[in-house]
């Protein structure tokens, strides 16, 4: 990992701690030996910045995500954006209650349907990976065992 990308997480680790923890309020300013970090929240919403880069956390899709992946139906549990070098990448959480195949259909028709070619699939019991690659996005999508199926989504923009 490089340095910035180091920075960015040790930052967004420290700003999230100082928050949760009740201090510095709804939106804090944190200085370290290589710049300031600004940290707001908003309900269960986190937003850090650095001059390298951002980190935004919640339960709701970041203002920014991708409109040309559309996720399966299910309940979105965790949403994060991160920015670093110009580049976005983004974590999904999500719980579906459909089955194992299910879930990777929907996923790789979405993701054809809006120019994606799925680069591997593998179906396993109750567990599944996909990765599918665009001219500008990496996907990898996880399904994993129990009821509801937990499914996680990562998501990185590519040069």
């Amino acid at each position: 990992m490089n340095r910035k990308l180091h920075f960015l997480a040790a930052a967004s680790a420290t700003a999230l701690l100082a928050l949760t923890a009740g201090c510095g309020g709804d939106s804090t300013e944190i200085k370290t030996p290589d710049g300031s970090v600004k940290v707001d929240k908003d309900g269960d919403k986190v937003k850090v910045e650095t001059t390298d880069g951002s980190f935004e956390s919640g339960t709701d899709l970041p203002k920014d995500f991708p409109e040309e992946i559309k996720l399966v139906d299910g309940k979105i549990t965790s949403a994060t954006s991160m920015t670093t070098s110009g580049k976005a990448g983004f974590v999904v959480g999500m719980t579906s209650t459909k089955n194992t195949q299910e879930i990777v259909d929907q996923a790789v028709s979405n993701l054809e349907a809006n120019g994606f070619e799925t680069t591997t699939k593998t179906i396993s019991g109750d567990q599944a990976v996909v990765g599918s690659k665009s001219d500008k996005w990496e996907v990898a999508l996880s399904v994993g065992p129990g009821t509801p199926r937990v499914i996680s989504y990562v998501i990185y923009e590519i040069e």
